[in-house]
């Protein structure tokens, strides 16, 4: 290359280059978005996982009357809050897909604290009315 300073094909070929050189940035830079982009749809996909089977556990117990099916399904609908909030902890883009998926786990979120909430409220009318009838007899 040296023998070929100041000549066209010289610089033809430094501009080449050059526009090789952008094209590998540009090419791992679609590569890091694309696994950016799969790890965020793996996260959402084991949160969306995670609701379904939330509600499904908490349909099972459409009648709530046993106070430890209950609390069991309490313990769990609580440690899948802290899988999601593990999962979410790896989220970290400032993208709009990102912030899109993030009001997504969000609303999730709030739907699992719902049922949450809900089975908390049938389980202290279960131990309520379990003192209640203690106290009677």
């Amino acid at each position: 290359m040296a023998e070929c300073e100041g000549t066209p094909i010289a610089e033809v070929i430094k501009k080449e280059q050059v526009k090789l050189e952008q094209q590998i940035i540009n090419f791992e830079l679609i590569m890091s978005q694309a696994t950016n982009l799969k790890d965020l749809k793996t996260r959402f996909q084991k949160i969306k996982a995670i609701e379904g089977i939330v509600t499904e556990k908490a349909s099972v117990l459409l009648i709530p009357s046993d106070v430890q099916k209950l609390q069991e399904l309490i313990e769990f609908i609580t440690g899948e809050e802290q899988e999601i909030q593990r999962i979410k902890e790896g989220i970290n883009d400032a993208s709009v897909i990102h912030q899109d998926a993030m009001r997504a786990i969000d609303e999730t979120e709030q739907f699992i604290r719902k049922k949450r909430n809900k089975q908390n409220f049938f389980y202290s009318k279960l131990v309520k009315h379990a003192v209640k009838s203690g106290k009677e007899k």
